[in-house]
């Protein structure tokens, strides 16, 4: 299982220092109570969403300016000869690190690996990221962002964390962690799932957990208004014997459903320039049309985003 091992060298690779700091924690946190005795205070969520390719987002709600999974730059996991990725819409990365970083307020990480915390990114948004930014992650990604920031910039946070950001205009959201995708060995901490939520809202909001991997247990007491998931499923290896990299279709349409979502917005997050070995065992899996059609039966409007177009949901 190839990229299975590619991302456990890939996490390999700084393992010492994740194993040293995956306590790391900022006092600036604080603990999510996720009870929802109760009718839960749902406002309306106003979000822009601007989708950068790949994982990476520019989502705005309440005002606030998320920049989410930034990789500005060629995705290979260290390991060129394995895989090569790059984008197929923007293909300037200086100025799009530019442009969208000096929009950006806060800076909001989901996983470690390089397909989300880019090494190449990080340092370069460091410079132009405003000095009030925040920086939000999962303990995974401490070897790449205390490179760039200093720790008082810096939360770290797991799941049923939930940390306040206040935007440039007055603005202000919380951030809810939940458990996200485990990607790598058992013993691999998961990595974070977000909803970014009005502030004082118990519920509501914009939920992404960008491979699809939740469970019951993961979700429970969450509610969300829209859901961010892959439009296409990836699976590793032939189907008889597999690893699944991504989910899509009738688990993300079951999602929504749970958090009583009424809107899904896919992104092919897969959908890139690739080269290398690791291209020819990857399988693409599912079906967009019918992944729409399931969504509308359950009373859920689908969205397909479109890179580098901003959408109001």
């Amino acid at each position: 299982m190839f990229l299975f091992l590619l991302v456990v060298l890939s996490v390999l690779k700084e393992g010492a220092l994740f194993q040293q700091f995956s306590r790391a924690r900022s006092q600036s946190k604080q603990t999510l109570n996720n009870s929802v005795n109760g009718d839960p205070l749902r406002n309306k969520t106003n979000a822009k969403l601007e989708w950068l390719e790949g994982n990476s987002w520019l989502i705005e709600v309440e005002g606030v300016k998320l920049l989410l999974d930034p990789v500005f730059d060629t995705l290979d996991f260290g390991m060129p000869s394995l895989y090569k990725g790059d984008k197929k819409f923007f293909k300037n990365y200086e100025e799009l690190t530019e442009s969208i970083g000096k929009k950006a307020d806060h800076l909001v990480i989901t996983q470690g690996l390089a397909d989300h915390c880019c090494s190449k990114t990080i340092p370069r948004l460091a410079k132009v990221l405003k000095k009030s930014a925040r920086i939000i992650a999962p303990p995974s990604a401490f070897p790449f962002i205390s490179k760039s920031f200093p720790s008082d910039r810096v939360t770290y946070v797991r799941p049923n964390d939930q940390v306040v950001l206040k935007g440039e205009n007055g603005g202000e959201i919380s951030v809810v962690t939940f458990q996200g995708s485990q990607v790598g060995p058992p013993t691999q901490e998961h990595e974070n799932g977000y909803i970014f939520r009005k502030k004082g809202a118990d519920a509501g909001g914009i939920f992404i957990e960008p491979h699809c991997m939740w469970t019951e247990k993961s979700i429970a007491g969450l509610k969300a208004d829209v859901v961010l998931t892959p439009t296409f499923g990836q699976r590793l290896g032939p189907e008889i014997l597999h690893y699944t990299i991504l989910r899509s279709g009738e688990p993300a349409v079951e999602l929504a459903r749970k958090l009583e979502a009424k809107k899904i917005v896919s992104f092919h997050n897969a959908d890139a320039e690739t080269s290398g070995f690791l291209t020819k065992v990857i399988t693409q899996t599912g079906d967009e049309h019918e992944f729409e059609k399931l969504a509308n039966q359950n009373g859920i409007e689908f969205i397909r985003v479109e890179a580098g177009l901003a959408l109001e949901v």
